[in-house]
C-alpha cells in the first residue's frame, strides 16, 4: 500500500502528539509508521511501528578490515539502506526523498497509509 507523509516533527513528544491526533482522524496504529534515526525508544510510547533508519545504515559503515573480509570470505550485507527501507515501507521515490532529508536533519517523520487520506475513507 502507497505511503504518504503525514508530517514531520523536530521531537519525540511532538511526534506522539501527532500520531494520537492521527488516530483520531481515523488512522489506525497498524496505518503509520514512526521514522527516525535514533534509537526506536518511541515505541514505548506509542502502538506505531518506529524505524531507526539511519542507525542502521551507520551500523553498516564497516571499517577496511571488514570489507576485505567480505571479499575474501564471500560474505553478504543482510541490512538494507535507507532508500530500501523507505520503499519496503511504501514509500515513492519523491515522498523517500523527502523523507531522507527530513531525517538527515534530525526530524522523526510520521508516515500513513494514502488510501486514508481525508475524503478517501
Amino acid at each position: 500500500m502507497t505511503k504518504i507523509i503525514l508530517g514531520t516533527y523536530m521531537n519525540e513528544q511532538d511526534a506522539i502528539v501527532a500520531v494520537n491526533k492521527y488516530q483520531l482522524m481515523g488512522y489506525d496504529a497498524d496505518d503509520m509508521n514512526i521514522l527516525t534515526n535514533n534509537d526506536p525508544s518511541l515505541e514505548k510510547h506509542t502502538d506505531v511501528d518506529v524505524t531507526s533508519v539511519y542507525r542502521k545504515e551507520q551500523d553498516q559503515e564497516d571499517s577496511f578490515s571488514d570489507k576485505v573480509k567480505r571479499i575474501f570470505f564471500h560474505e553478504v550485507k543482510e541490512e538494507s539502506s535507507a532508500e530500501e527501507i523507505l520503499f519496503d515501507i511504501g514509500l515513492d521515490k519523491e515522498k523517500a526523498n523527502n523523507c531522507i532529508r527530513s531525517l538527515k536533519s534530525g526530524e522523526i517523520v510520521v508516515v500513513g497509509d494514502d488510501s486514508l487520506k481525508m475524503g478517501h475513507a
